[in-house]
Formats: C-alpha cells, structure tokens, sequence
C-alpha cells in the first residue's frame, strides 16, 4: 500500500521547513535613509581665491534640501561661473566655468543607507541614469604657459570602495589639446568639445545580508581653470561636433530652483564653418548631472514627479535580486534531501 507523507510525521515536518525556508528566498525588501548631501564650490580670479561655499544637508543636523551653491562673477578681465545643486526627492548637477586667468571647482554629493529588510541575503543593483553634459574649451590663441581646462569625475561608492566612476580632462596648450578618460566611457566628440552622452547605467552592489546595511555614496565633481589672457584674433579652423539627445527641463513649480517639467530633445550634429575672431580671453566648461531618485522593490514606483524615464530607460534606484540562501537553509535542505532518501530506501528494502 502506498504511503502518502501523512503518515511520516518527521518528514512531512522537515519537508514543511525545507520549503519554508526557501519560500523566504523570495520577495525582497528594502529601505533606503539619506544620511547626508553637500553642495560645494570654490574660485579664484586672476590669482585671487575666494572662500569657499558649501550647502549641507544632514539627517541629524538638518540643513536645506535641496542643497545650492550657485555664483557667477568677474573681475573685469576674467570671469567664473558655478552651480552645483540637489535634492533628497529631485536631481543633481554640477557646472563649472571661466575665462581669462581663473580656477574654478564644484560638486555634489550624497551619502545613503541602504537597508536589506528581507529575511535572506539579497543582490542589489543600483539603477541611474546620467543626463547629457560636455568638457569643453574655447580659445583664440595660447602662447607660451598658457592654457584651458576642463573637467569631471563621478564616483559611486560602496562602504568607501569605488564600485563605479568615470573621469574626463581635456586640455589645451600652446602645443594643442589632449583629451584622456578613465572608467566608464560616457564620451563622443573631438579637437575641443566632448559632450557626455546621456543615458541609462546600471552597478552591481554585491550581496546585502539579511536585515544588513550598506553605505551607498555617489559623487560628481566638475572643474575649470586656465590662464589664457586676451589675446591677438585668430582665424579658427571649421568644427564639427555632435549634440547628442538630452532632457530639457523647464521652470515649473518651483522657479527659484529651475525645477520644473521638461521635453526630450533630439541630438544632432553641428558644423561651424571657418571664422575670424577678435582676441579674447580662453575659456572652459564642464557640466552633467543625474536626475536620481532612490527606487526600491517594494512594490512601488518613486520616480520624482519632474522626471520620467523615455522608453527603455528602466526605472531609477536600488534593487534586489537573486536571493543568497543563508547557510542554514542549505544545510536544512540537506537534511530533508537526506530523510528523502532514507525513506526510498526503506520502502525498497520493504
């Protein structure tokens, strides 16, 4: 006669636990504090540096949110301009800028606790999406010492070690320009414009015990600097270059922010024909950003209301997949796989 499962009390409890314990590998949620953010910049003009400002914003000293340092000045015959900004709920973005004798640097930053709440170790993966910017330098003519500068840096951290970044420079000389990168490859151009094509990305966090945190980091740093007094006019040789897709955003609720609604707006390649051009002081520029928003897989979408992801973009924030089995659901399952075959044996021996 065959016997079902109810009448093996132990095995049916085993089995029970077995399956339990690996019901638990499923589901996974997670919990996310921003712990800290920062906005900085500095300058100096013709040789003279200014202090430095910074926005901060802490989870236990407060402070504003969003963060904003934004300036724009010159000394008559040089000039700066910086904004680095962001949000708990919206955006980030650096820019820094400058003509003639100056040395600017901004950035953002902000520190997250990312919690696993799920009773199994998870795989998590951090989503982003990188909004168009450029490195780029201007110049008549350099002679000598003289030179332009542009820069940036992002940087995503977990627990202090770099899980992911990507650096830009281009600079130009007396001698001509050199453009070197480093870690992801966001960029396309050529000669003295590179733009940062926009566009979705995705980091491996690693594996999240059960009920653990992670400290999750991410940074841009932009910077500009260069000595390049005006000069003799010059004629500047043909240029093409290519403007690649790009979100547009538009002043809505908050104008004092720039925050608002916005428009997608389609790349295109853009030739300027040769020209002659009076002396003037050389200039650089250096701008991105990334309109993040923490995301977790608990069954909702927190996308912020000014930004929506196009088509194929995927959603935006953190992630669990893959689930770790602990130590002793393995050794649980085991035990059942052994009870298993204890009892096959025993009805072939009967």
């Amino acid at each position: 006669m065959t016997r079902g499962l109810e009448h093996l009390p132990r095995l049916r409890a085993v089995m029970l636990a077995v399956g339990a314990a690996l019901a638990a590998q499923g589901t996974a949620w997670a919990g996310t504090t921003v712990d800290s953010m920062q906005a900085f910049g500095s300058w100096a003009l013709d040789g003279v540096a200014a202090p430095m400002q910074t926005s901060d914003y802490s989870l236990v000293g407060g402070g504003p949110n969003p963060v904003d340092v934004l300036v724009f000045t010159g000394s008559g015959t040089s000039d700066v301009g910086l904004h680095s900004y962001g949000s708990t709920s919206g955006n980030f973005g650096s820019r820094s800028s400058g003509s003639g004798v100056y040395d600017v640097a901004g950035g953002f930053g902000i520190a997250m606790t990312i919690q696993n709440t799920s009773a199994t170790a998870q795989n998590a993966t951090f989503n982003f999406y990188i909004t168009p910017g450029q490195v780029s330098n201007y110049y008549t003519a350099l002679t000598g010492t003289q030179y332009v500068e542009s820069g940036l840096k992002f940087d995503i951290q977990r627990d202090g070690t770099s899980v992911w970044g990507s650096t830009a420079k281009l600079v130009s000389g007396a001698a001509g320009t050199t453009f070197t990168q480093g870690g992801a490859d966001l960029y396309q151009g050529s000669g003295r414009f590179y733009s940062i094509a926009g566009g979705s990305y995705q980091v491996d966090l690693g594996v999240i015990g059960a009920g653990d945190s992670i400290n999750l980091t991410y940074a841009l740093d932009t910077w500009a600097k260069g000595n390049a007094p005006a000069g003799a006019g010059t004629l500047v040789p043909e240029q093409t270059f290519v403007v690649p897709d790009q979100w547009v955003d538009f002043c809505g609720g908050d104008c004092s922010y720039g925050y608002g609604f916005g428009t997608f707006v389609a790349g295109e390649t853009v030739t300027i024909p040769e020209h002659f051009v009076p002396g003037m002081p050389g200039s650089s520029h250096a701008s991105s950003g990334d309109p993040f928003t923490v995301d977790f897989n608990d069954g909702s979408l927190n996308l912020n209301s000014y930004w929506v992801p196009r088509t194929g973009q995927g959603s935006i924030g953190v992630s669990f997949s893959n689930p770790v089995p602990e130590p002793a659901t393995y050794g649980m399952l085991a035990m059942g796989l052994l009870v298993v075959g204890a009892v096959a044996r025993r009805r072939r021996a009967g």
